[in-house]
């Protein structure tokens, strides 16, 4: 699953990610680790940076038909509806941050670290790559069907985050007022 980058808090206005699996994994595995282990692992740090929504779009993906690309074989909508039709992504997830949001605003250590120490390890299992490695980034929602599972809503989380979970963020977030990161 994509995540911001540790130095930077998730984009402002909304956005869908398109991601590929790890090929280890079926796509049901795929599927069953995205909504129930890595949702986990990225609410609370999703949660305490403000998105307002995290929808995850499970496989197989397609097109809606209110995404009709122009006719150029080159516009962005026209080489992302050929490669969801030769099944190149696995599963893509819609994000709506908060419209206040500096880019250059540097995330808390302990934030970072734990994006390096909890996220990337759990991205590693899921997906072919660290998401920033692979992630194809597309500025515009609603284009991309398949399941969709709302994780956050109205800032909101739609799924109870997890006791272990929430005490190893706290933890982070405890050790980062120390200045231990």
């Amino acid at each position: 699953m994509f995540s911001p980058s540790p130095n930077s808090k998730p984009r402002p206005g909304s956005f869908l990610a398109l991601l590929k699996r790890n090929p280890a994994m079926s796509k049901e595995e795929f599927s069953n680790h995205w909504v129930t282990e890595h949702a986990q692992v990225v609410l609370p740090y999703f949660l305490d940076a403000g998105v307002e929504s995290y929808v995850q779009i499970h496989g197989p993906l397609s097109m809606s038909s209110s995404a009709s690309p122009d006719s150029n074989p080159n516009d962005p909508i026209a080489v992302l509806q050929k490669e969801i039709e030769a099944g190149e992504w696995d599963g893509c997830f819609e994000l709506i941050g908060p419209p206040d949001i500096s880019e250059d605003t540097p995330e808390p250590a302990w934030k970072a670290a734990y994006y390096h120490d909890i996220i990337v390890p759990d991205e590693l299992e899921l997906l072919v790559s660290e998401a920033l490695e692979h992630v194809k980034i597309v500025e515009k929602t609603g284009i991309v069907t398949g399941e969709r599972k709302a994780i956050i809503e109205d800032g909101k989380s739609k799924v109870e985050v997890d006791k272990d979970v929430m005490s190893v963020w706290e933890e982070y977030k405890r050790k980062g007022k120390k200045g231990e990161f």
